[in-house]
């Protein structure tokens, strides 16, 4: 089967904000907090090893830098979505232990035979320049 890749994760910005407050040097002016709606998975496709890639930073609204994503609601899954900062990518984990012999896989890694849900829908907070 058919990996996840960048081209197959659409990002859509909900809304955008500057960060800066009064005051603050010329650097911290241009930063900013966007509100994105990230989407990936056709029911098919399977979880690539290290994690979802993500799209080029345009996409999330950011010119210069993605300093960081913060993960604000999940696909109501049960699964726990995380942000892999050195390798740009989002990461799912199992929470808790599963059952039907498939054994305890508590905070164990999605395996690249995985299949995340069809359309599964993540907002975040994406922060950067």
């Amino acid at each position: 089967m058919t990996a996840i890749a960048a081209a197959n994760v659409t990002v859509t910005t909900v809304q955008s904000a500057p960060s800066a407050r009064g005051g603050q040097r010329m650097f911290e002016e241009s930063r900013k907090n966007n509100l994105v709606k990230i989407v990936f998975g056709d029911g098919s496709l399977t979880y690539p090893t290290g994690g979802i890639p993500m799209p080029a930073i345009g996409n999330f609204g950011m010119r210069r830098f993605l300093e960081y994503i913060s993960i604000l609601s999940d696909n109501l899954d049960a699964f726990i979505y995380k942000w892999d900062f050195p390798n740009q990518k989002i990461r799912i984990y199992y929470p808790t232990q599963q059952t039907g012999g498939a054994g305890n896989r508590a905070g164990v890694e999605f395996g690249v035979s995985d299949v995340p849900a069809l359309n599964t829908t993540l907002y975040a907070e994406a922060v950067g320049w």
